[in-house]
């Protein structure tokens, strides 16, 4: 049996914004008042609270994030990012709210996979013909109403 101090030795601790933000707990995140730049903080695995907030289905918690101005293209570590995560959980309301917010989605990771590839592989179709559906919307020419004729 191992005692207390080897145990503390080998205990893996994280900041608390990152524990908070994967318990979704926006009060106490809201209490601390961090700058933007500790907001847009990594942890190990390079998730951000963001990413943590948007992957665990906290909707209010990621707005308030989005709101102060978190990062909606931060990738972790492997190279994906926070829309490709929430792809691939099937979470419509926090894709559109990343998308909202300027999450790129023909962003790709390394293994040149984006936020629909995601969607596609994991039969998230909600997602995966909203994805379409806005990509149709970025890639339309901009319509000019000076440039039509009477």
């Amino acid at each position: 049996m191992r005692t207390w101090d080897d145990f503390k030795t080998t205990i893996r601790t994280e900041p608390i914004l990152f524990r908070l933000a994967r318990e979704g707990d926006l009060d106490a995140i809201q209490t601390l008042q961090l700058p933007l730049e500790l907001l847009n903080a990594k942890d190990a695995k390079g998730h951000s609270a963001l990413m943590l907030a948007a992957y665990n289905g906290h909707s209010e918690l990621t707005r308030y994030l989005l709101d102060e101005g978190a990062d909606p293209n931060s990738q972790d570590q492997a190279g994906n990012s926070i829309l490709m995560g929430a792809a691939f959980k099937g979470d419509l309301p926090i894709v559109k709210m990343l998308v909202e917010a300027g999450a790129d989605g023909a962003a790709k990771n390394p293994n040149q996979q984006d936020a629909l590839a995601f969607a596609e592989m994991f039969g998230r179709n909600d997602v995966a013909n909203y994805l379409r559906s806005s990509r149709r919307d970025q890639d339309a020419p901009a319509t000019d109403d000076s440039l039509r004729r009477p």
